[in-house]
């Protein structure tokens, strides 16, 4: 078991982080570190020693339309500054602070689709956590990241019958716009869990 490691500023971050042989001045992006600081702040990660590790806590949520039993997927998602993902996922999103997965899960729904009422959406069940592990991510490489996953069933009404789109926005700019379709089979757990995870988009920091 880990030590946490409380972060006063994004200079002490990346004095902790070179002290553990991260440098991350070899990451690709200048504001990844900033990135990381905000999701330690906001408490979507904490960062742990012995060894150095981020850790994070993730909701995976299968989402099952009440009408045709079809499971909800994230196709793709288009980044205002033109890059393009493929997605084929399901909804996932980070726990933050002391929420508990259920909440988690019902802030994803609100915040992801776009959905104005819950009182649609019915949480069937959550599992109990599964231990994951990435040696290195593509926005932080050289961190490891342990993922605490949550797989929550739930079904919903009041949603697009076919595909839809939702919009991301930071400070009422464009960051993203996501692209979901329904599915009849579950697609299995991909080991990428960028699960949107705040305000960076990889918005997905994984």
């Amino acid at each position: 078991m880990g030590t946490r490691i409380k972060i006063d500023n994004p200079a002490h971050l990346q004095q902790t982080l070179e002290g553990e042989g991260v440098f991350v001045g070899q990451w690709d992006s200048p504001a990844a570190l900033e990135a990381l600081f905000t999701e330690i702040r906001e408490g979507e990660c904490e960062l742990q020693a012995s060894p150095l590790e981020r850790w994070l806590r993730i909701v995976r949520l299968a989402l099952v339309s009440k009408r045709t039993g079809m499971f909800l997927v994230e196709e793709s998602v288009q980044y205002a500054d033109g890059r393009f993902q493929q997605r084929g996922r399901l909804l996932s999103e980070k726990i933050i602070g002391g929420e508990n997965p259920i909440d988690c899960a019902k802030r994803a729904v609100a915040e992801e689709l776009s959905v104005a009422s819950l009182s649609g959406l019915e949480i069937l069940g959550v599992s109990e956590p599964s231990i994951e592990y990435r040696l290195s991510t593509p926005s932080y490489p050289g961190l490891r990241s342990r993922y605490e996953i949550y797989d929550v069933s739930a079904t919903i009404e009041g949603l697009p019958s076919t595909g839809f789109s939702t919009e991301e926005s930071d400070a009422d700019e464009l960051v993203a716009t996501h692209r979901w379709c329904w599915a009849k089979q579950k697609p299995k757990a991909q080991n990428n869990h960028s699960a949107r995870i705040g305000n960076e988009p990889e918005n997905d920091r994984q």
